[in-house]
């Protein structure tokens, strides 16, 4: 019996849409109608510009954005023991945090494992049960303003200064989009007190 592969997106927070955080942004430029609501006719060059701002900031806050999805490889054939086995990596796979082995008594321990490339995946078996690798993804593409951002809610509302900065250097308005910068700035900031600063390097310390 060939192993079985898992796929789990979390969601541990609940997220804004792209078009929460470009309201969010409007509001910030003082932008918005004597009713309180966003004007699409006053604001239509913003709103042409905000997917593919949102997709390069989301693409940028991805690692501090607390944005994981995990990977299980179940082996319950022993057959599969002892030996190599390849699996297929998930296509959307950014960098890998952590892989770790559960067995049939809930026990959790190492395993060895070795990357190859971007594809595959190489796990070394003594025991059946579940390696869960937990990773970085690489976020969906965003091109309409009615999709979820995939980053957490608190990183999502850098977001919306984000937007602001680039709309107010398009208005040739360089103070507010100088406060906008360093607001970001700061979020930016916030969100990794809780993470590595730099890259991660995961190393397969058992050898081939």
């Amino acid at each position: 019996m060939l192993p079985i592969v898992v796929s789990i997106k979390r969601g541990d927070n609940m997220s804004y849409t792209a078009q929460e955080i470009y309201d969010m942004s409007i509001v910030i430029m003082d932008e918005l109608s004597n009713s309180g609501t966003v004007d699409p006719n006053q604001t239509k060059e913003y709103r042409h510009k905000a997917p593919r701002l949102l997709d390069m900031f989301q693409k940028e806050m991805a690692r501090t954005g607390k944005l994981y999805n995990t990977e299980e490889y179940e082996n319950t054939d022993a057959e599969n023991l002892n030996k190599w086995t390849k699996f297929v990596l998930p296509a959307n796979l950014k960098s890998i945090k952590e892989i770790i082995f559960e067995d049939s008594d809930s026990q959790i321990n190492s395993i060895k494992y070795k990357r190859f490339g971007m594809s595959n995946i190489y796990l070394y078996f003594t025991k059946t049960g579940t390696a869960k690798m937990l990773y970085i993804p690489i976020p969906a593409k965003i091109t309409d303003l009615a999709q979820e951002l995939e980053v957490d809610e608190i990183v999502s509302i850098a977001g919306a200064y984000y937007l602001a900065e680039y709309f107010a250097m398009s208005d040739m308005n360089d103070e507010l989009a100088a406060r906008c910068r360093s607001k970001f700035n700061e979020l930016k900031k916030d969100s990794l007190i809780e993470m590595p600063s730099g890259d991660e390097e995961i190393t397969d310390v058992y050898g081939w």
